[in-house]
């Protein structure tokens, strides 16, 4: 039997009971983020989901909601855990 498609992105590990420690970052304006997307830092202090595995030396966590990057001239916070 196959498995069921059903992508969600990474998810926090709830560990006994306990609540994942989340950051609140910039995001950059170039692309949109979306919730259990892997995040970096870019050289100017903003974050930016990772779209490839190569170059992305700076990873900070997983996304923890969505973030419309058309939506806003300027940064937006995202929540990373």
């Amino acid at each position: 039997m196959a498995n069921v498609d059903n992508a969600r992105g990474l998810t926090p590990f709830m560990g006994q009971g306990g609540t994942p420690k989340i950051k609140k970052y910039k995001n950059s304006t170039a692309t949109d983020t979306f919730r259990g997307d892997v995040v970096a830092l870019d050289a100017s202090g903003l974050v930016h989901r990772i779209a490839t595995t190569t170059g992305s030396l700076n990873i900070v966590g997983v996304a923890a909601n969505f973030i419309d990057a058309a939506a806003s001239a300027s940064t937006q916070d995202v929540w990373v855990y």
